[in-house]
């Protein structure tokens, strides 16, 4: 193949003189190597391309003279020209040539074949790629044209190009070795009972090898699933019924004919036609489709074996079908009451007094919609306007002729009600208030109530409850009758309130805290705070604190919220801010003796801790690329230790390092982290932004190795989620085989770490809020410390979702037997399907436990069970399931997944992130998972967060700097924190004040109208809480976001909540669930009508709780079949909760109201 590196094209015809005084010199070649009768424009740029391993003397002339020494020669007018190749051991070869100007047109850089795959026995027709079809070109075979048959692969053609001009040019084309790597494909099963199992074979040849791609396209429900085999012959895979189009593709994309097949599988519909309004029976048949007749069918809970039964009351009726190959599905029937069990709630505006400005609108449930209306005043729509105060009724009738009467009372209403407060003492220090009605008619009646009153009637009162209290005034009309009602928020206060400067000189910093001392009790968001500065500017904060950074005057200006009383105070500040000392430092991995003696290495990357010598926290310092720190300290006596990140492999010298700042001068300590044992252990982090449907994203992987000793042969592998479709990488994979990305990284030296960038394409086949999962794997992962109290037993999980079932297994893979007995959870839609854990066999080596089937209905499955005693790895394997199956809305539930831990804190080799996929996002953000359950956002006690901050220049310009402030509440251990994966390198410390600072320098980040995915950034990090914290602790957290010099983007506070998952509460200890409860549909939408079915039960309670666990009713049921109306409630999660009369526990379901 020709490959032409000058961008034109001139004459030029050459001779060659030998080698002289040599038998074997191996100079290749002149570029270009072509002999073109044809001529374009000036300069024309030549290379000399010697051979052999010593470089020569190059020597280009002209006329005689040497006019370049070097490889490349640039020639800007004819001529005659020579190039001259001298080696080490004087031998020549020389090439002379000239160069004329007649010009003809550009022609093509290279010449090569289009993508192609050689089939043998089939079409071989080979294309030109990129050729101007004006040229003619001539084969050797005497064909023409830039399409020809009968190439032979791996064999080299000499072909003619012969321009519009008549100009013509010799040039070579290679036709490459390509095949497809099949022959054939062979349909061996299209399904067993419904889709579960497809058997296809796939013939291989000699010429190339896999991995193969098999696409099937279901043209029924257009849905489309990829899948790779890594091996000829038979391979199985799971597809639902319907009919199919099957491709199969080799890397080189070659492929044959598609395969046509259908998955019949077995399917059941209903057909019925419900009676009029004399609530009769009627008759319900399932028609059966698919599968292969004849059919038998057994309907659950009733003795009928025939398609048809009869209905007479609301409720759920399943009908299990079997045709002839055995093939079993059931099938789903529910009916609310029908005929006129019509029922209506109403919304209500009670009409202004002495107006018609009232309305009401009907909201019927039950029976068959839709429905027609007819009101007692005329009106025939749902919503009445403009009405009267009065007694209404409304005639609602169902589209099957039943009707029901309903009636409500519009009362008159007084609105324009309220009343003055009037403080004693000027709105300030004040100790009573008296209550004023405004506007007030002396023919109304005032009746008060609040603190210490009831029903009290007075035209005013006079109040004195201390602080914040709420007083209810109701005004009655004794001529009209109307009524209405006003409440007011009273603020009283014993003494005045004050305010005093207290100053805070924050050492080796160039600011002073100032903050106000308030006289009183005081709720610091009430009052608008504000300072006016040395310079005469005016600033605004959130709380009685400002960070002064001029000298000189202060004044502080508080405005309280409801009194209006003002609080003031001013202050001088001669300077501000205080000195320091420089102090510098190394970091060593230390075999143990905490002392040097030239065995130790430095630690890069790894924070060292600074206290004061009484144990105060004063600072966490990062270490650079050499181990070594350096801090700014005022002078005094401090300590310094390392903070592990593995604490199994390092431990803690017997003391912290002390050493001592002296006034105006420097310091220097070495800080010692002694290991157990010389062997490397890899850490990995992964993390992905933002996850948005048919958009492609950005991940980011980060691995580690955090051992004293080299990690020979480090490799990376990357699961990603059947929806998340691999486009590239920052370093390309040794291997790709399906979703799995195996990266070879090298040797990694002791503490060597690196960064991977992963851009996925999210597949719109994806529905919106569905979970998507990255999982990282680090080697060589071998236990370090070895592990000696282990006897080799592993544990791990795994399940099958097999059409209307899901099932669970319990796997000990690992060398040895367990020593105790299995112990396991289940937890569905965030709620535990039993009230403790469920009790298991003791697995041998090699061992499966099979947990019972559960109903593939679309909701989400977590399964945890316990460790094996001493396993070094996962202390609780964990496994979770979404979208198996679908509820009575044909959907799936989303958005549980990450509000319960992954189970992947307990190794550092192995990291699991999982996100929800977004139709939009707020671009500066902060996330804490797991999430939590529930409003409160509960986790348990020990649990590890994972935050990762996002953050994108939304502005109009490059950001050269981004900084990210995150204070850590003191609730969190600061000796858990392990910054993990980025975006874009970063350095970070922790101050005095428990304050994160990520700084990323020179970052260059572009804005998002030049680069919308450029624009994007994110950093993460682990944190654990302190033991000692309690239960019932909020854990919140922000961040503030700086772009250069602009005020800061603070990021929504994450909540989360230490303590016990109230929805375990709900389920009685020792209890398990006694029947099923659905809800449907889930989610729903306000003012939508619930419905509630408990199997088998005729009479129970059902309880409502919101998000907090407070229940909000309790309804009786007699039916079954059971509806709601929760339409005041707000969107959020709920659980309902079932139990008989006599209190025992029936079942639990969580719901989503939207």
């Amino acid at each position: 193949m020709l490959r032409i590196i000058c961008c034109c094209f001139l004459l030029f015809a050459f001779s060659h003189i030998g080698a002289q005084g040599c038998d074997d010199l191996d100079f290749s070649h002149l570029q270009p190597a072509y002999d073109l009768q044809c001529v374009d424009d000036f300069p024309l740029v030549l290379t000399a391309v010697p051979g052999g391993d010593i470089p020569p003397v190059i020597l280009w002339a002209t006329d005689g003279n040497i006019v370049s020494t070097q490889n490349l020669l640039t020639i800007a007018e004819p001529g005659a020209y020579s190039l001259t190749m001298v080696s080490m051991d004087n031998c020549t070869e020389t090439f002379e040539f000239v160069v004329t100007d007649e010009g003809i047109g550009q022609l093509p850089d290279e010449l090569f074949l289009q993508e192609f795959c050689f089939i043998p026995g089939g079409d071989s027709t080979f294309c030109l790629e990129f050729w101007n079809e004006s040229w003619a070109i001539e084969w050797p075979d005497g064909q023409s044209g830039s399409c020809v048959d009968g190439l032979l692969m791996g064999e080299t053609y000499a072909v003619t190009i012969t321009t519009e001009n008549g100009c013509t040019g010799v040039t070579t084309v290679e036709v490459p070795f390509i095949m497809p790597a099949f022959s054939d494909v062979e349909i061996l099963s299209n399904g067993d009972c419904g889709g579960t199992e497809v058997v296809v074979n796939v013939y291989g040849n000699q010429y190339t090898f896999p991995p193969i791609q098999l696409r099937f396209e279901n043209l029924t429900t257009q849905e489309i699933f990829f899948s790779y085999i890594e091996s000829f012959g038979p391979d199985t895979f799971q597809l639902t019924p319907g009919d199919y189009i099957l491709d199969v593709f080799d890397e080189f994309n070659c492929f044959i004919e598609p395969s046509f097949f259908s998955i019949d599988g077995l399917n059941g519909t209903f057909d019925f036609e419900l009676p009029g309004c004399n609530d009769e029976s009627f008759e319900l048949a399932v028609v059966p489709s698919g599968g292969t007749p004849p059919y038998t069918y057994s309907w659950i809970d009733l003795a009928v074996t025939d398609s048809i039964i009869q209905v007479d009351e609301a409720g759920f009726y399943s009908v299990e079908i079997t045709d002839f190959a055995d093939c079993i599905d059931t099938f789903y029937f529910g009916i609310d009451d029908w005929g006129s069990q019509i029922q209506n709630s109403f919304e209500i505006i009670n009409p202004t007094c002495g107006l018609a400005d009232g309305e009401l609108a009907a909201n019927p449930f039950g029976g068959q919609s839709p429905y027609l209306y007819e009101w007692s005043h005329g009106g025939v729509t749902q919503l009445q306007t403009d009405l009267a105060p009065g007694l209404y009724s409304v005639t609602i009738s169902d589209d099957n002729g039943c009707s029901g009467v309903f009636e409500i009372e519009l009362i008159p209403t007084l609105n324009d009600v309220d009343f003055d407060i009037q403080y004693s003492g000027g709105n300030c220090g004040n100790t009573s208030a008296q209550l004023v009605p405004n506007p007030f008619n002396p023919d109304f009646i005032y009746i008060w109530n609040g603190p210490g009153i009831t029903d009290l009637i007075a035209d005013s009162i006079t109040v004195s409850d201390p602080i914040f209290n709420s007083y209810l005034l109701t005004v009655e009309d004794p001529v009209s009758g109307c009524t209405g009602s006003r409440i007011n928020q009273v603020i009283l206060q014993d003494d005045i309130l004050t305010g005093e400067f207290t100053v805070d000189t924050v050492e080796c910093e160039d600011y002073t805290v100032l903050e106000i001392d308030f006289s009183l009790p005081v709720n610091e968001d009430n009052i608008d705070h504000q300072w006016i500065l040395p310079d005469g500017g005016m600033a605004f904060s959130t709380n009685a604190r400002y960070f002064a950074t001029l000298p000189g005057q202060y004044i502080y200006l508080g405005t309280q919220f409801g009194t209006g009383c003002l609080i003031t105070d001013t202050i001088f500040l001669a300077e501000v801010g205080a000195a320091c000392n420089e102090v510098n430092g190394t970091l060593w991995a230390d075999e143990g003796n905490c002392a040097l003696d030239g065995t130790e290495i430095p630690v890069p990357q790894w924070l060292v801790s600074i206290s004061t010598a009484g144990g105060s926290f004063v600072n966490a310092q990062l270490t650079d690329q050499n181990g070594q720190f350096s801090i700014d300290l005022p002078a005094g006596d401090y300590l310094a230790e390392a903070l592990p990140y593995n604490n199994e492999l390092y431990y803690s010298c017997p003391t912290p390092q002390a050493f001592t700042v002296a006034a105006n001068g420097t310091g220097y300590v070495d800080v010692f982290m002694p290991y157990l044992e010389e062997c490397p252990t890899m850490y990995v982090n992964v993390v992905a932004p933002v996850i948005r449907r048919c958009f492609e994203n950005e991940a980011y992987v980060f691995y580690c190795n955090d051992g004293p000793v080299t990690a020979e042969n480090a490799q990376i592998t990357v699961e990603l989620d059947p929806f998340l479709i691999y486009v590239g990488s920052s370093i390309a994979p040794s291997n790709v085989t399906a979703h799995t990305l195996t990266f070879d990284v090298g040797d990694l030296q002791a503490f060597e770490c690196g960064n991977i960038s992963l851009t996925l394409l999210a597949s719109c086949e994806a529905e919106l809020g569905q979970t998507h999962c990255i999982e990282a794997a680090a080697t060589p992962n071998d236990p370090c410390p070895t592990a000696t109290n282990w006897n080799g037993a592993n544990l791990t999980l795994s399940a099958e979702c097999n059409g209307s079932e899901i099932e669970f297994f319990i796997t000990n893979d690992g060398e040895g037997p367990m020593t105790t007995p299995l112990e396991y959870i289940v937890i569905q839609d965030g709620v535990m399907l039993m009230g403790e854990p469920a009790s298991g066999p003791v697995l041998e080596a090699g061992g499966i436990f099979a947990l019972p089937a559960l109903a593939a209905n679309g909701s989400t499955y977590h399964l945890q069970t316990n460790q094996a005693s001493g396993n070094p790895d996962f202390g609780t394997p964990t496994l979770f399931v979404e979208g198996c199956g679908v509820n009575s809305d044909g959907e799936f539930t989303t958005g549980i997944v990450t509000q319960l831990p992954f189970g992947d804190t307990d190794v550092d080799w192995y990291d699991l992130f999982c996100r929800d996929n977004t139709g939009s996002f707020d671009p500066n953000e902060k996330t804490g998972l797991p999430l939590g359950i529930d409003s409160p956002n509960y986790i348990e006690a020990g649990t590890t967060i994972s935050y990762d901050i996002q953050f994108q220049n939304t502005g109009t310009d490059t950001a050269f700097t981004v900084v990210i402030r995150d204070t850590i509440a003191p609730e969190f251990d600061l000796t858990s924190l392990r910054m993990g994966v980025s975006s874009h390198p970063y350095v970070f410390d922790i101050d005095e004040a428990r304050t994160l600072t990520i700084s990323f320098p020179n970052i260059q980040l572009p804005d998002s109208t030049t680069d919308l995915r450029g624009s994007q950034g994110v950093v993460s990090y682990t944190i654990t809480h302190l033991p000692e914290v309690p239960l019932g602790t909020e854990l919140r957290n922000q961040a503030a976001i700086y772009f250069d010099f602009n005020e800061p983007i603070f990021t929504s506070n994450t909540l989360h909540t230490l303590g016990e998952d109230f929805l375990s509460r709900l389920v009685p200890e020792g209890q398990q669930a006694k029947s099923e409860l659905t809800v449907f549909p889930n989610p729903v939408r306000r003012n939508s009508e619930i419905y509630f079915s408990v199997a088998d039960e005729r009479s129970y309670l059902l309880e409502i709780y919101d998000g907090t666990g407070r229940l909000l009713n309790t309804y009786e049921c007699t039916n079954s079949l059971s509806s709601v109306n929760l339409g005041r409630q707000p969107a959020g999660w709920y659980v309902a909760r079932a139990i008989r009369p006599d209190g025992t526990f029936l079942a639990i379901q969580r719901f989503l109201i939207k």
